[in-house]
């Protein structure tokens, strides 16, 4: 099935609910990526929340961009990724 540009299936009957989402999940990571006291403080629930989330981001929107639209958010996801708590967790790719 093809896909919009924010990564859900063309011709969703959903639209304004998949925006509406969609829209909460930029919101959420341009929150954090203006946030460096988060990115970089000691582990924490809150990261690793959004460790979760932007992991999520990639295997269910792969084509959405996020990395490139908040740099230093892909900055902590790829520091976040070398620690073996987190390695272990990754799913195999599709």
């Amino acid at each position: 099935m093809p896909l919009r540009e924010n990564g859900a299936a063309a011709g969703s009957q959903w639209q304004a609910w998949s925006d509406d989402h969609w829209n909460r999940a930029w919101t959420g990571m341009a929150r954090f990526e203006n946030r460096p006291d988060v990115l970089s403080g000691p582990l924490d629930i809150v990261q690793i929340g959004l460790v979760c989330v932007l992991g999520y981001a990639i295997s269910a929107l792969p084509i959405c961009g996020w990395r490139k639209a908040y740099p230093k958010l892909d900055a902590f996801h790829q520091k976040m990724l070398q620690r073996p708590s987190v390695k272990v967790s990754v799913p195999p790719p599709a």
